[in-house]
């Protein structure tokens, strides 16, 4: 293989998922836009299931195909990655995720593909039962396979990247946070939504979430501080709306009208315009149990919303205490409650928090930010490459 500068365009193939639409989905969506503006890359996707992934990149004119891994047996998708790696030919292939790291791995691997990197998007939240079993399982296999193919590795905090330079100390890895885009124009002609619409009571304080409601997410912690707020009667007129799907959607609605606070939580579902409804939250709460870089958290923060967070993971990497938003323990609804205490009293303090919020995601979170570091890892992996 030749050095970059004898290959001509870069050809690259994203190999994701595609079952879900959330954090690492609109990461991965983001990415491969962001790439496609650049004329020395040549994207494509495979994603092992339809959905709205597969809608965005489609729209979007990047070359994506779905292999259903409904239909098609794990060694089957191997093989057809790999019958795609002989014919394409990319310089690299990225993968997501355990199953696609594997599978991915393996099948570009097999096909001589120079280059195999391989972003890992969170720390896996922990499971009970049977789950935690395949989990184990899963992480076993993947990180064997990982030392034996991949070339790369990207954290998207740095917890994440420090933990795999512990792990996997003869790889390169690399931190590179996720960024989000922003289109002015966009915004400016997109259809406004109002309160009444959905459904917010004309003068409430609403205090809104957004992410899949799973346990990592620690949305019980959110309506419990709610509930102190509205007994000891801090905040009278707040609302909680929460934004997303998931499995605990029935635990939590108990959860609520066993708080007593049923009337005062909306649940939204899955929504597919966020943007618009972050703009009708007073505050935006991340009670997360651990995240990596929160697309959610980026998206509140560019929309204007004062941001409470949990300081796990990579969110102080975002979120700078007092600066940008709030830092509160984890599992700490008294601390929840008393920072929406805090911004409910002080109109001032939310204004800065929206000003301070929107400035930090574009100059420090911004997507062009996130390609351009991609794209310099991409090309120091292949000149790396070429010398052997």
């Amino acid at each position: 293989m030749g050095t970059i500068e004898q290959l001509g365009r870069l050809r690259v193939c994203h190999v994701a998922s595609g079952d879900l639409w959330a954090g690492a989905e609109v990461q991965l969506a983001t990415l491969l836009c962001e790439l496609r503006k650049d004329p020395s890359f040549d994207v494509s996707a495979i994603l092992l299931n339809e959905g709205i992934l597969y809608d965005r990149l489609r729209a979007s004119g990047i070359s994506t195909q779905v292999m259903d891994e409904r239909a098609i047996s794990s060694v089957g998708l191997a093989k057809q990655i790999y019958q795609f790696c002989k014919a394409w030919k990319p310089h690299v292939v990225h993968t997501h995720r355990y199953k696609e790291n594997c599978l991915g791995g393996l099948a570009a691997s097999r096909a001589h593909v120079p280059v195999i990197v391989h972003t890992v998007h969170g720390i896996h939240e922990a499971l009970a039962g049977w789950k935690n079993v395949k989990w184990k399982l899963y992480s076993v296999i993947a990180r064997q396979i990982t030392r034996r193919v991949a070339t790369g590795l990207i954290g998207v905090s740095l917890e994440i990247s420090s933990v795999l330079k512990r792990d996997f100390p003869g790889l390169e890895v690399v931190c590179i946070h996720n960024g989000i885009q922003y289109d002015a124009a966009a915004e400016t002609n997109r259809t406004v939504v109002s309160r009444e619409g959905v459904g917010i009571t004309g003068q409430a304080f609403v205090v809104g979430a957004v992410g899949r409601l799973t346990s990592v997410k620690g949305i019980e912690y959110l309506l419990q501080a709610a509930s102190l707020l509205v007994r000891e009667e801090k905040v009278p007129s707040i609302q909680v709306v929460l934004v997303g799907e998931g499995p605990l959607r029935t635990t939590l609605e108990a959860l609520a009208q066993h708080l007593g606070i049923d009337e005062r939580v909306l649940f939204f579902g899955e929504r597919q315009d966020v943007p618009r409804l972050l703009r009708l939250f007073d505050v935006f709460v991340m009670p997360s149990l651990h995240e990596g870089i929160p697309m959610a958290l980026l998206e509140a923060l560019a929309e204007g919303c004062p941001v409470i967070a949990s300081a796990v993971g990579g969110v102080p990497e975002i979120v700078r205490d007092g600066k940008d938003g709030m830092l509160v323990p984890s599992k700490d609804p008294a601390a929840i409650a008393e920072a929406i205490q805090a911004l409910y009293e002080s109109q001032s303090l939310r204004a800065r928090f929206r000003r301070a919020g929107s400035e930090r995601v574009a100059t420090a979170f911004a997507a062009s930010r996130m390609a351009t570091c991609t794209k310099e890892f991409y090309v120091d992996l292949v000149n790396q490459a070429s010398a052997y």
